[in-house]
Parts: C-alpha cells; sequence; structure tokens
C-alpha cells in the first residue's frame, strides 16, 4: 500500500535512483518567467507530479516550458531524462529583438501559433509588476513577462503536453500555481584553488575532523559538509509543501494540502545566479 514517504523518498530521488536533486526554479543563467505543479494519482496507488518551468534562455534566445515528471508510473521519457522541453514561441525572437532588448518595431510573438502582441507602453508593465531595467529601452525577458502575466493561460502545458507521459486513466487531483519551494542540489561539487581552499580551510576548522590533511581530502569532507547541510535544509522531505501534497496523493483528500509557509514560486523571487552573484566554484556541476 502506498505511504506518504514512498512518494517523498521518489521525489528525492529521479527517476533513475540518483539521490542528487529536485525540481530546481533557479538557474545561472536561464530567467524564470512562471512555473505550475500539478498531481495526479489513481485510488490503486499510482501517482505522477509533474511540474512546469518556464523561462527565457538568453544563449538561445528562446522561451522554453519544460516539463519535469516524478512518479510511479510514468512511461519512459527520451534521453534517460526525466522531462522535456517545449520551443513556445515558434517564430524566431531573432526578428523581433537585438541583443538583449526588444526592438522599437517590434509588434508581436506567435506563442505556440498564436499570435500575441507586444507592448511598448512602459506603464503597462508597471501594472503588472515589471519595473523596467531601463528607461529607454525594453528587455526581451521583460517583454515575456508581461505577456505571461497579461495572457499566462497560452504558455501553460496542456492536458496533450502533460498527459504525454502519463497513463491516460489518471486524475488529476490538484493543480497549484505558487507553492512554497526549496531547490535541492545534492551534487555540490566545490572547485577551489588551492589558496581559496586554505583559505576556507582555516575559517572552518572546528568543523572539520582531525587528521585529514591532505588537499583532497580536504575538498571531499567540505563537499560532504555543504551537500549534508543542503539534504537537511532543502530537500523535498523537510518543509511542509512536499509531505502535504504526499498526503493528497496517498489520501485522495485535497484539503491535505493546508500550507503555512507564504509561497515564493514568482519570478522575482528567483533572480539566476550570476545576478545573485553566487561565485563559479559553488554552482552545481
Amino acid at each position: 500500500m502506498l505511504c506518504t514517504n514512498d512518494v517523498l523518498q521518489q521525489l528525492k530521488h529521479d527517476n533513475f535512483g540518483c539521490n542528487s536533486r529536485f525540481f530546481i526554479l533557479g538557474d545561472d543563467i536561464a530567467e524564470l518567467l512562471d512555473c505550475r505543479l500539478n498531481v495526479f494519482r489513481r485510488p490503486d496507488g499510482r501517482w505522477a507530479i509533474v511540474l512546469e518551468k518556464l523561462c527565457f534562455e538568453p544563449v538561445v534566445n528562446q522561451i522554453w516550458l519544460d516539463l519535469y515528471y516524478y512518479g510511479n508510473c510514468v512511461k519512459p521519457l527520451p534521453d534517460d531524462i526525466n522531462g522535456y522541453g517545449i520551443a513556445v514561441v515558434t517564430d524566431s525572437l531573432d526578428e523581433t529583438t537585438k541583443g538583449s532588448e526588444l526592438r522599437p518595431d517590434a509588434q508581436s510573438w506567435m506563442v505556440r501559433d498564436r499570435v500575441l502582441y507586444l507592448t511598448h507602453r512602459k506603464e503597462k508593465y508597471a501594472e503588472v509588476g515589471i519595473e523596467l531595467a531601463s528607461a529607454d529601452n525594453i528587455a526581451t525577458v521583460e517583454a515575456a513577462r508581461y505577456l505571461v502575466a497579461t495572457r499566462r493561460k497560452h504558455f501553460r502545458a496542456t492536458n496533450l503536453d502533460l498527459y504525454l507521459y502519463l497513463p491516460d486513466d489518471l486524475e488529476k487531483v490538484l493543480v497549484l500555481d505558487e507553492w512554497h519551494h526549496r531547490d535541492y542540489l545534492n551534487d555540490y561539487v566545490l572547485c577551489w584553488s588551492d589558496t581559496e581552499l586554505m583559505d576556507v580551510v582555516q575559517d572552518l576548522s572546528e568543523y572539520l575532523p582531525t587528521g585529514c590533511c591532505s588537499k583532497e581530502g580536504l575538498r571531499e569532507q567540505l563537499n560532504r559538509m555543504v551537500n549534508a547541510e543542503e539534504d537537511e535544509l532543502f530537500s523535498p522531505a523537510n518543509y511542509e509543501t512536499w509531505p502535504m501534497i504526499a498526503e493528497v496523493i496517498v489520501s485522495g483528500d485535497v484539503t491535505r494540502y493546508s500550507p503555512t509557509l507564504p509561497p515564493n514560486t514568482h519570478w522575482s523571487n528567483w533572480p539566476t545566479m550570476q545576478e545573485q552573484g553566487v561565485p563559479s566554484w559553488f554552482i552545481p556541476k
């Protein structure tokens, strides 16, 4: 019989048994636009969670909708990963942007074969909580966030998208457009130079075990410390969101999801790692 711990252990591991990471909203480069959480179940114990992450990818100048699958009945996905991506803009953003900015004559984007009209009226951005970085130009990511805020349904996954790797008889029982989330990365590799390593070792000497003298040994110990702390603070089992969702999955009672922590999945809470100034040696490899 399915229990909540079964669900939480599946979330902590990916579909291939690796204890490394769970749904990541933060990124080193890609800029978050929106996200959504979909919960599916059947009374026979089968279940799935599909998480949607909508991002602007500046390197390829495209908006991507990535879908991440967790559960005990997910169909095999291509390339041995637990998700797939959809290029949302079906014409070329290069025609309406220059560098990282919207062209002054840009009129519209084709979003999943539907024309969505852009705006250059700066007061419209303020109305949906977007503070423009420049008084002279509109950034591509700002234009994307405005369209998502005003035409959100056109950027969501359809049922066809969601069920592509799910059994057809799973029932969608819960959909969340916001929730309290903590990124979980348990595969940090701290790439310090020898000088940086010794500086950190000096600062943390009271926490390191005695007898560990080689530099490689010190690196290994520090990696373990960082990842152990990550597991304690950010593992999906260790804060209320996911145990409550696990209760919904096991019981079928959606009232089991009754959060007390404030939602934090709005894009404004998730600047890129570069924007946060996270040093390159701390970005997971």
